[in-house]
Order: structure tokens, then C-alpha cells, then sequence
């Protein structure tokens, strides 16, 4: 069962600020994207991390997940708490993360740190989503660098600055949505992005790896399976309506195409936004029925 789950903004400051993203307060997080490895770096702890992309499909931007998880670190409760959370994308050559309407990111654009601003949130993350009552701390601005050769790798790295003593919690859940373009290259379990709460003074509270939850593939051809319809039933009824009753089940209702009908062994990904916003129950599961004759 899926049910939406109301959005209300996290932390207010000051003026209304210019942050074009969708900030989630809610009961569960997005199904099976949780936290993997962590990595230690420096003087940092380990934390779950993992990245979450709703298809698997590649040379595409598609939405994605990026999860991880904070320890009982003192630190963010501290003097100056988690002021920075740093993703740095290891391997921009198989996974590149996008702007947010999908559009790409050109190698060598960039925003330096000190010109931070909350609009650039905006521009780089759909949403944000804490498993924490307040929400997901109110950034005071995102930057983000250039593309790095660094070996036989490209990285890129991605910033958000929090307000002194107002950034991550500890032993808390967190999930950024982004858009992401993958190659053939990269495969389930690999590490793509590294995910670093930093202090003030730039040292490294916790550091994660985020591996990839899928392995990507190709894009269907002509020849896979269709779909000549699809509706949402909330009611019973099979008339679509309006979802504003969240004890009620979400029901799908499909066809699949006479020519090219599904087949045992496709893929449905069903993406429902905002997609921090749903909780989905203990599990995802899904059943599939056969059409009466003569559909």
C-alpha cells in the first residue's frame, strides 16, 4: 500500500529564501534505498550510504536517491555542529549528476564555495528529506566545482552549507533527490558518489560510499514489451480520481500492447512524486494478474 504523505518546509530564517526545492518532513523514506558502505576518511567515522536510481536505464538523466545515515556523533551537536555536507561524484565518467530539470551540468562550469547560494539548491537537487522531526536542515547555500581528472578518474564534487549549529542530526536518516545520467561501465554494489559531513573548520565528521542499488542497462528497443495504458484506482471503482485519502490502497491498472505484450521476466517501475513523500508499508510488493480473454 502507498500513501501520500502531507510536505511541510523544515526550518524557517529570516527572509523567504530563494530555494527551488521541495523540503520533506516524512514517516518513511523511499523503499529499499538504504544506506550501504561507509569509508573512513581522516579522522572521520563511517557512515551508511547508497545511491538509488529509479531506473536502470543508461545515457539517460533519470531521478535517483542519494541515501545515507548519521551516527551518534557529538560533533553535531556541538560548537559549531555539521556545517557542510560534501558529495564528491568519483567517477563522473559512468555516473554524472545532472541539474535538476535533467538538463547536463558543462565540465567546466562551476560555483565557487564562497559565492554559495540557496538558489543554486535549486538548481541541482529535486528534493531533500530527513527522518528527523524538523525536517532536512535549511541550506545557506549549494556550490558545486568543475570536473577533476584525478588518475584514471573524473570527479566532481557538490556542496551544501548549513547555518552554524543548524545542520545534519546525529543517528538520523537522510535522502537527497537528484537527476543522474549512468554509463555501461559501472554495476550493482560499485561506489559512485562519497558522502562527507564536515565542521567548520573543514575536518571530516563522517565520510560514506554510496554504491549503485541497481546495475544499469540499456534502454528498450522497438521490440520490448509496451504499454498502451496505464491509470491510478484509489477507490475501486477504476475511475481515476483524486489521491486525498491516504488510508486508502493505490491500485495501478494497465495494458500492455497487443503486438509486444508484457512478458514474464519485465521490468515496472512505477515512479510516484514527490518521491521522499509516499510510504509504502514494511515491503515493497507488487501482483500481477492476467487479462480476461479477448484483452
Amino acid at each position: 500500500m502507498a500513501r501520500p504523505l502531507a510536505p511541510r518546509p523544515a526550518l524557517r530564517r529570516g527572509r523567504p529564501p530563494a530555494l527551488l526545492v521541495a523540503v520533506v518532513v516524512a514517516a518513511a523514506a523511499v523503499c529499499c534505498c538504504r544506506g550501504g558502505a561507509g569509508a573512513a576518511q581522516g579522522d572521520g567515522d563511517v557512515m551508511p550510504s547508497a545511491v538509488c536510481p529509479a531506473s536502470s536505464v543508461t545515457d539517460q538523466a533519470v531521478p535517483a536517491i542519494i541515501s545515507f545515515q548519521t551516527g551518534a556523533r557529538q560533533a553535531y551537536i556541538g560548537t559549531s555542529g555539521a556545517a557542510e555536507l560534501r558529495l564528491v561524484v568519483t567517477a563522473v565518467e559512468f555516473f554524472r549528476l545532472e541539474h535538476a530539470n535533467g538538463s547536463a551540468i558543462p565540465a567546466r562550469d562551476e560555483v565557487l564555495k564562497a559565492d554559495a547560494h540557496r538558489s543554486v539548491c535549486g538548481v541541482l537537487f529535486e528534493e531533500l528529506w530527513a527522518s528527523d522531526g524538523r525536517g532536512f536542515p535549511y541550506p545557506s547555500g549549494c556550490y558545486y566545482g568543475q570536473e577533476t581528472a584525478t588518475g584514471a578518474a573524473t570527479s566532481r564534487e557538490f556542496g551544501i552549507v548549513f547555518e552554524t549549529k543548524a545542520g545534519l542530526a546525529p543517528s538520523t536518516r537522510y535522502q537527497i533527490a537528484i537527476r543522474a545520467t549512468m554509463r555501461q561501465g559501472v554495476k550493482l554494489g560499485d561506489e559512485v558518489i562519497q558522502v562527507r559531513s564536515l565542521d567548520d573548520a573543514g575536518g571530516v565528521i563522517e565520510a560514506g560510499l554510496g554504491g549503485l542499488s541497481l546495475t544499469p542497462a540499456a534502454a528498450s528497443s522497438s521490440t520490448s514489451p509496451q504499454l498502451t495504458s496505464l491509470t491510478l484506482d484509489v477507490d475501486g471503482t477504476g475511475d481515476s480520481v483524486s489521491i486525498d485519502d491516504t488510508s486508502l490502497p493505490l491500485k495501478v491498472n494497465l495494458t500492455g500492447d497487443a503486438a509486444r505484450p508484457l512478458t514474464a521476466g519485465s521490468h515496472l517501475r512505477l515512479l510516484l512524486r514527490p518521491m521522499t513523500a509516499w510510504a509504502l508499508g514494511p515491503a515493497c510488493a507488487a501482483t500481477c494478474r492476467p487479462a480476461a480473454a479477448g484483452q
